[in-house]
């Protein structure tokens, strides 16, 4: 879910960090996506993160990497959407996108639910792209939203989306995928 990661030191969410990370550890993860807005920049973030093995997380680039014969794509949204972020992660993704046409499992992972979108045509064409690309390559696409105030996971014309909550919801949680070649 989204980590309560800040600026300031906080015992709180330090031991929060903790517990996750011990309880995700358990799993033997290749790798730990830190799924919403990070508030705190990178070397600070590198120290509250510590417990976690090889991580990464949303909300500062676009990146895009395969690891574990998935694709993955992680996108900024911070500012309402991915156009009005940064426009230019529209254009990577889909050279990107165009790149992984051999990719059968595939996580677009972005740092806001695309409910909370302020732009409902992107949302629809963000939504498309993916369908579309699902249906042509047969490949397995989850869409991971943070900050959401609840837990939900759908599957919508061959797409999964789950939404992960805030550690500061009613309901705070974390998804673990075990990605099998």
């Amino acid at each position: 879910g989204t980590m309560p990661v800040t600026k300031d030191f906080r015992a709180d969410h330090l031991k929060t960090l903790n517990l996750a990370a011990s309880v995700i550890g358990k799993q033997n993860p290749g790798l730990n996506l830190v799924v919403g807005r990070p508030w705190a920049d990178n070397s600070i973030l590198k120290n509250q993160l510590l417990a976690f093995k090889n991580y990464k997380t949303t909300g500062s680039q676009y990146t895009a990497f395969s690891q574990g014969g998935a694709s993955f794509f992680l996108l900024d949204a911070s500012r309402g959407g991915i156009r009005s972020t940064n426009y230019h992660q529209w254009i990577k993704l889909k050279m990107d996108l165009n790149s992984a046409k051999d990719s059968k499992t595939m996580f677009f992972v972005l740092n806001r639910n695309l409910d909370s979108f302020t732009d409902p045509l992107e949302v629809k064409l963000f939504k498309k792209i993916l369908t579309d690309h699902a249906k042509q390559y047969n490949a397995d696409i989850w869409v991971l939203g943070g900050e959401a105030q609840r837990f939900n996971a759908m599957i919508q014309d061959g797409v999964n989306y789950v939404s992960v909550p805030s550690i500061y919801s009613p309901e705070p949680a974390t998804a673990i995928f075990n990605i099998a070649k």
